[in-house]
């Protein structure tokens, strides 16, 4: 539908729903209605109108797609998260359907906005905040930054940390104690040495640099955000070309945004592309070896041994591409979900004993895997909950906001 302005939607709805009126039982005019209606952001009056679309022929695929869809957005918007099956039914049938590109739509609608489903939430440790402001010294032309000491409360993400003491070697963090849990240790060890060993508080990478071949695709990649997880399956299938040490590698050595429209962004949220990248790059696993059967794939043993690795962003990361499999394979669903749900269970003994950055963002991939345990939904949901009685989070204020206009019209479908 091409763009029109609030007067032209008003006048569309209302011929809309006089030709419906005169001719109530075709159902493509009620969806036209559901789709309108929807655009505009009224989501429940769009789900009325797809309802009643459904109710005149069930079995179309795109009308219960279109019900699908808003009532995800409806539940998304009355109690701040939409019913994952809802989700994940609509993906069956966009999966099972590829030959009617309107099912992708209803998924990307569903998924406009939402944290993990199309955007990647933003880093908050202070370490970024430093690089930000050490960054922004040597910016406006004040000289190379030497010997700045700082002091963090608590132990950080090894990512971040790296980066900043790469870009800033003068410069120096020190932490007082590890409090317990200790979020150095790896959960487990089985699938692979961690990313990442500790040097008392210091972190560093277990594995080499990444080749420039591999630099330079993830610039060409990562460069905005997906319209929807699908859209990031098939656009992370370009990280194929890419042997295991260059996504390990790229993992442990991201460089800095390329793009010029990141540069605000960075500016106003430091280290934010490098984390956005690493999940394209964990995204990209899912495609690597593609032959091998997946109880025994390298691709999912990489993504295990990332996500029980220490406390860091790559965790998260690594239970999004999962999630992302369970979405996309329905046989690896089960497996998937118990496997998110022992590593939120792990990260979530933290709560209310020390700092941690990666419970938040780890919880949210819960609420949004497919067959997930209920009652790790709910813990996760209840720890959300308490955690952001004393910071307020609300999802349209986050940074991603502005990230969000900005690529609105490059989403990939």
């Amino acid at each position: 539908m091409p763009t029109a302005t609030a007067g032209q939607l008003e006048q569309a709805i209302d011929a809309w729903t006089r030709a419906a009126a005169l001719r109530p039982k075709n159902a493509d005019l009620l969806l036209d209605l559901a789709d309108i209606t929807f655009d505009q952001g009224d989501v429940e009056q769009s789900l009325s109108w797809a309802e009643r679309a459904a109710a005149i022929d069930g079995t179309a695929v795109k009308h219960r797609a279109a019900v699908l869809a808003a009532r995800y957005r409806a539940g998304r918007q009355a109690r701040g998260g939409g019913d994952i099956a809802q989700l994940t039914q609509l993906v069956d049938l966009a999966v099972a359907h590829p030959r009617v590109p309107y099912l992708r739509n209803c998924v990307s609608r569903a998924c406009e906005g939402a944290t993990w489903l199309q955007t990647v939430p933003p880093p908050t440790e202070a370490v970024c905040q430093s690089f930000g402001y050490l960054a922004e010294i040597e910016e406006s032309g004040q000289g190379k930054v030497a010997r700045v000491s700082s002091y963090a409360t608590s132990l950080e993400a090894p990512t971040p940390m790296t980066i900043h003491r790469a870009c800033f070697p003068q410069s120096s963090v020190a932490v007082s104690h590890i409090p317990e849990p200790d979020p150095r240790i790896p959960v487990r060890t089985e699938f692979g040495p961690p990313l990442w060993f500790y040097r008392g508080t210091e972190a560093s990478a277990t594995v080499a640099t990444p080749s420039p071949e591999a630099v330079e695709l993830v610039q060409q990649v990562a460069k905005g955000i997906w319209a929807d997880p699908l859209v990031a399956f098939d656009r992370a299938a370009a990280f194929t070309r890419l042997d295991y040490a260059d996504l390990l590698g790229l993992l442990a050595h991201m460089p800095p945004p390329r793009e010029p429209s990141w540069a605000e962004v960075q500016r106003r949220y430091p280290l934010y592309w490098q984390r956005f990248a690493q999940v394209w790059v964990c995204v990209g696993i899912l495609h690597h070896r593609p032959e091998e059967p997946w109880p025994r794939s390298t691709r999912r043993t990489l993504l295990l041994r990332l996500l029980f690795g220490p406390d860091d962003w790559t965790v998260a990361a690594a239970a999004f591409a999962l999630c992302v499999a369970a979405w996309r394979y329905p046989q690896q669903r089960a497996e998937i979900a118990d496997t998110i749900a022992q590593r939120y269970l792990h990260a979530a003994q933290a709560v209310g004993k020390r700092p941690t950055q990666l419970h938040d963002p780890l919880a949210r991939v819960v609420l949004i895997c497919p067959e997930i345990d209920p009652k790790v939904a709910r813990l996760a949901r209840k720890n959300l909950a308490a955690r952001q009685e004393s910071v307020a989070v609300d999802d349209r204020t986050k940074p991603t906001d502005s990230l969000l206009r900005k690529w609105t019209r490059r989403k990939d479908r």
